[in-house]
């Protein structure tokens, strides 16, 4: 029998009553932010819940710059973001090389541009870290709803059916706007060219 790249990676989990960077071994983990809370250490002062783990991740400090700088020191609008974290090897303690949990990729950054952080690494040192936009993963039902209004959009006869679309649009995801917007421009500039001619 041929293990499976999940038993391999069951098989290898840390006993830890936090993520660390040993759970990124198989690769690199795609996580959802679901909530935050106080830390139990001076160290670690931030524990970060995660939807995909059932342990929490308690970010070092330079990536806990990256995320307040990112989506703002209020804690609560972490929540729903979410993030690419991987091992570096290269992070040490003390003299060892222990490895160290990474962010690589991020939603919610300016206009889904790549974006580099400048934060303090050490009391003397400060380190330029470049984080690339992650568009966030649609869920079963945003899909769904896609689906819906595409097929609205494509039925849409006047200008005040697409308003009455696009009212409802502003109050989901931005994935979800993003998916529908290019639908939704294309469908107004036919009715427009419509009524014109």
């Amino acid at each position: 029998m041929t293990l499976t790249e999940e038993q391999v990676k069951a098989a290898i989990v840390p006993r830890s009553d936090q993520l660390n960077a040993d759970d990124l071994i198989g690769g690199p983990a795609t996580v959802t932010i679901t909530g935050a809370r106080e830390g139990s250490n001076k160290e670690q002062p931030i524990e970060i819940l995660l939807a995909e783990f059932d342990r929490p991740w308690r970010p070092c400090k330079t990536m806990l710059r990256i995320i307040s700088t990112a989506y703002t020191v209020e804690a609560v609008k972490w929540v729903g973001h979410q993030l690419i974290l991987y091992r570096d090897p290269e992070v040490t303690f003390g003299p060892l090389k222990v490895g160290g949990i990474r962010i690589s990729h991020m939603t919610g950054l300016e206009n889904n541009q790549a974006k580099t952080f400048c934060v303090t690494a050490s009391r003397t040192k400060k380190v330029n870290i470049r984080i690339e936009p992650l568009l966030p993963s649609l869920s079963a039902t945003e899909e769904a709803y896609i689906a819906d209004a595409q097929s609205e959009i494509a039925a849409a006869e006047t200008p005040e059916m697409l308003k009455a679309i696009g009212f409802i649009l502003q109050k989901k995801s931005q994935a979800v706007q993003k998916a529908v917007r290019p639908l939704y421009a294309a469908k107004l500039a036919e009715i427009k060219s419509r009524t014109t001619e």
